[in-house]
């Protein structure tokens, strides 16, 4: 592990957008709560990074049309 102090909300909300695009194209309802501003950690930032967009490709591919995804924080 590469452990990294990082920014994690930014970094969260930076991943998220690229999966607005299918939200648009399935009619799926896609919200991003994270209550905080900034939230600063240490993380091995290419693993959160593919676990982060593990999760979310897989919850697209199987979130019907018109059904929603929310990512909370």
């Amino acid at each position: 592990m590469k452990l990294t102090d990082i920014e994690i909300i930014q970094l969260t909300q930076r991943l998220a957008r690229y999966f607005l695009n299918i939200a648009n194209s399935k009619s799926i309802q896609f919200s991003i709560n994270i209550p905080f501003q900034n939230y600063y950690t240490c993380i091995d930032t290419d693993k959160f990074e593919k676990i982060l967009n593990n999760l979310l490709s897989n919850a697209f591919k199987y979130t019907p049309e018109g059904g929603r995804i929310q990512l909370n924080f």
